[in-house]
């Protein structure tokens, strides 16, 4: 966001002086599009209908659950990320030993973040598979209600919270997890499509 402001302000900038300080713009625009080259992309995405996950590969491609469901979403998600196409979770080489970022069966997927080889996340299609992926992971992803299964678990993000919030993004950092919704940048307004988080 402070890379579009700056942008956006150097800009300005530009066309509304007209003495020669009015190049500094120039620089204050590029300034901004280093910072933009410079933020760095989610390692997770779903969107609000859960009908689409994408998770960062040890290259820093997106590899996707479907190449059919919410086509803008993906869409917008590899164009942001310089991608023309992305993989498809079972397309997935997992014989080489290097694609062991992701290991999936028809019900769920186990996901290690590149370089944080300690965290696993769970990346839940169906409800059968929440017992097991609850008890064995640190957090829990699911496009199905997941709070009974998932009180012990340090992180759930499920049906409910997709519902409420629309899509998530979210970092994996040495620090910890951050996550950003759509709600988030939206705002919690009369109008506003998603419920307010019931606390």
């Amino acid at each position: 966001m402070s890379s579009f402001v700056l942008s956006m302000g150097g800009a300005l900038w530009l066309c509304l002086w007209y003495q020669n300080w009015r190049y500094w713009g120039i620089v204050v625009i590029g300034v901004g599009m280093t910072l933009a080259a410079f933020t760095p992309q989610p390692d997770i995405m779903v969107t609000g209908k859960g009908n689409l996950f994408a998770v960062r590969d040890h290259s820093g491609d997106l590899v996707v659950s479907d190449k059919r469901a919410s086509r803008r979403a993906r869409k917008v998600w590899l164009r942001r990320n310089g991608q023309a196409t992305a993989q498809k979770w079972s397309e997935i080489d997992t014989d080489n030993g290097t694609e062991m970022f992701l290991q999936c069966d028809s019900l769920s997927c186990l996901y290690r973040p590149p370089g944080r080889p300690d965290l696993i996340i769970a990346l839940v299609k169906d409800p059968q598979a929440l017992q097991e992926d609850c008890q064995r992971t640190n957090v829990v992803i699911s496009a199905v209600p997941a709070r009974f299964w998932c009180r012990d678990t340090e992180l759930v993000i499920d049906r409910f919270d997709l519902w409420r919030a629309g899509g998530h993004a979210i970092w994996v950092g040495d620090k910890g997890l951050r996550v950003e919704t759509v709600a988030d940048h939206q705002g919690q307004r009369p109008w506003s499509k998603y419920p307010p988080n019931r606390k």
